[in-house]
């Protein structure tokens, strides 16, 4: 699946299929949805214009779980840690009308852009669909300037 510029994809099961509203936030560029509807993948990419121009990639990270915690009651920071690939990955959880979900969100730059991918599932789904949504967030890849990291 490609950002609508082209420079970006993931990879995704055939169980998977891009969705036109899927609760996106925002500046979402493109969003994936399981066949059962109850995960889901967004794709962000945010170009280093100003004031993005003025921050560096752990601080975009920062305001990006900011945005969330506010988007979600009872947030939750689960853990963050350095995926395989070298990308910052944070996990948490929260709830949104009256359910509980859990979220992924990994953060890079290229030297243009800010590119945020998150996963978000039922929280009584988490086992099922961990290592799916990881896989997905893990399978972006990018314009040849994408920073690891």
């Amino acid at each position: 699946y490609m950002s609508s510029d082209g420079q970006y994809s993931l990879t995704a099961p055939y169980s998977w299929s891009r969705v036109e509203d899927a609760g996106m936030p925002s500046a979402t560029d493109f969003a994936l949805q399981n066949r059962s509807g109850d995960s889901a993948v967004f794709f962000v990419q945010e170009s280093k214009i100003y004031p993005l121009n003025q921050i560096d990639l752990e601080t975009y990270q920062d305001l990006a779980i900011e945005m969330l915690e506010q988007t979600v009651d009872q947030f939750e920071i689960i853990d963050q840690y350095v995926m395989s690939t070298g990308r910052s990955m944070t996990e948490f959880s929260g709830l949104s009308d009256g359910e509980e979900y859990r979220y992924w969100m990994i953060c890079t730059e290229s030297e243009h852009d800010f590119i945020r991918v998150q996963g978000v599932c039922l929280a009584t789904e988490r086992d099922q669909r961990e290592e799916e949504i990881l896989q997905i967030l893990g399978s972006l890849q990018g314009d040849s300037d994408v920073v690891e990291g």
